[in-house]
């Protein structure tokens, strides 16, 4: 307080704030010519605000962490000892951390009665002499306060930049992290939808307690589906949790955990990280919806022969001792890419991830099968596994992976391997025998143009669908009538009924046999 004499003494720099109103700084105020009557609890509790009142119950207008400042006009002449007892407990109930009473105004000294009632319930008791006016105490409170909020303000606007400006940098969401740890000296985590830890851009460390808290909460969080927080304490510590993204399109959650609650300001910062993080996972997103229409033209092109040139240009994907992977897409089930994605940051190797004929096929490496295995269980897919092979066999692989995968659907889904099926399927000894051959000459006039290859298609998902019109007409997009005429084209082609039985079982077999038998 410019020319009274009272201090402002700072806090160092690097505490971002400067020392809290305390009865202990009042105290040390010379000028105030203040008397501590009564220690109480504490002396260092923070004075959120200093406030006069001579009402016998002033507590409906506190709000706690007051310094009450009173003349005693409340107490009348020869007030019991249980009156001033209420008086402070009602005070202390409220959270008021001290009681100012003014001397030599009311009544000569402090009375006895109210110096043992505030004694009894630990709360501090100051004698203010007449000719200290209870507003010097009021402006002083009301000093720090402000200057308190003003280096708050300014330190709040110094992290926001310095988050900004990691932001800017090459190292992106991490280096965005790192600096929110940086500025609330706390550490952070970003778990994705899985509710796994980010490596790419968490960087602290964190014990085995703390992540599983921190887990449990972000489970929590995650089956809401909504943008929401919430908190915990973990041994000594504080977590803060906060969704990223919007309601029913969730990203991420992300973890602070630190000392303490957080103000005014350290909201406003993490709440500016927020929003970074956020346009960052939407960056991601979009990059991830880029990589899978590149690795499904690569898978085209691999398909066509280009595999040697597919991997030059794309070194990072598996090439050898892999395996073919198909799995049914779900229209109204979890985004599996998205999943996918995430789960091939826990490999070894990457995952490559494509669109094939309406399914997800998935490339990976021998070593890392297990863990997707576990993966695809997890999430109740219905895949189909090839044998191990390489690249060059991949026409092969995912033949096998189809074949498997018609016969998880059939049986409700799961996860079936090829060699599962060829050993325990009758069906499954089909190809390695003469029936291809066979088939292919009973098929040939349908396999020698496009029109036919695509009534046989048509035959395939309906064949699929137990010869039901409607859910197979769906699938193929078609009027239930335009699939039962193509589904006549077929019969009359191969002199077939297939009203009966036995050949609509002799022209599932020859799409077996020449593995045309699943729906594309």
């Amino acid at each position: 307080m410019a020319g009274s004499g009272l201090e402002l003494p700072l806090c160092p720099l690097e505490h971002r704030r400067i020392m809290p109103a305390t009865l202990r700084r009042l105290m040390r105020q010379r000028p105030l010519h203040l008397e501590l009557a009564n220690r109480g609890r504490s002396v260092e509790e923070p004075i959120q605000w200093v406030y006069g009142s001579d009402l016998a119950d002033p507590t409906p207008f506190l709000t706690g962490g007051e310094m009450l400042l009173t003349t005693g006009t409340q107490f009348p002449e020869g007030a019991e000892a249980a009156s001033y007892d209420a008086y402070v407990s009602r005070l202390v109930d409220r959270g008021v951390v001290a009681l100012g009473f003014g001397t030599e105004v009311i009544r000569s000294g402090t009375p006895t009665e109210l110096l043992d009632a505030c004694i009894a319930h630990g709360l501090p008791l100051v004698e203010v002499p007449r000719d200290t006016p209870f507003i010097a105490i009021i402006r002083w409170a009301a000093d720090i306060i402000a200057h308190d909020a003003r280096a708050r303000d300014e330190w709040a606007f110094a992290a926001q930049r310095a988050i900004s400006l990691a932001a800017l940098g090459r190292g992106g969401l991490g280096d965005v992290l790192s600096a929110l740890a940086d500025q609330l000296s706390c550490r952070v985590a970003l778990f994705d939808l899985d509710a796994e830890l980010d490596p790419a851009v968490t960087r602290d460390t964190f014990t085995a307690e703390e992540l599983h808290g921190l887990r449990g909460e972000t489970r929590r969080l995650l089956r809401a589906a909504g943008r929401s927080s919430g908190s915990l304490t973990i041994g000594s510590r504080r977590a803060t949790l906060q969704t990223l993204g919007q309601s029913g399109h969730l990203r991420g959650v992300l973890a602070l955990l630190g000392d303490g609650e957080h103000d005014l300001a350290t909201r406003a910062v993490i709440t500016g990280a927020v929003a970074l993080a956020e346009v960052a996972l939407e960056q991601r997103q979009i990059r991830r919806g880029s990589l899978l229409a590149l690795h499904t033209e690569a898978l085209a092109l691999m398909l066509e022969g280009h595999s040697a040139s597919v991997a030059r240009a794309l070194p990072d994907i598996p090439t050898d001792r892999i395996r073919a992977v198909l799995v049914h897409i779900d229209p109204e089930g979890e985004s599996l890419e998205d999943a996918l994605e995430r789960r091939s940051r826990h490999l070894d190797g990457r995952l490559l991830v494509a669109l094939h004929h309406g399914e997800l096929a998935i490339l990976v490496d021998e070593r890392n099968w297990p863990d997707l295995a576990t993966f695809l269980d997890d999430h109740e897919a219905a895949a189909g596994i090839s044998d191990v092979s390489s690249i060059d066999d991949l026409s092969a692989g995912l033949s096998q992976a189809r074949r498997a995968l018609a016969h998880a659907r059939a049986v409700g889904g799961g996860i079936v391997e090829f060699s599962h099926l060829r050993r325990n399927s009758v069906t499954g000894m089909l190809p390695s025998s003469d029936a291809p051959d066979i088939a292919a000459a009973r098929l040939s006039a349908l396999l020698a143009d496009e029109a036919g290859r695509e009534l046989l298609r048509c035959a395939s998902v309906w064949l699929s669908h137990n010869g039901l019109w409607k859910p197979a007409a769906t699938r193929l997009g078609l009027h239930r009538h335009s699939l039962k005429s193509r589904i006549d084209r077929v019969g009359e082609a191969l002199d077939l009924t297939l009203s009966t039985f036995a050949d609509r079982a002799e022209l599932w077999m020859m799409l077996t046999a020449l593995d045309l038998d699943a729906p594309s």
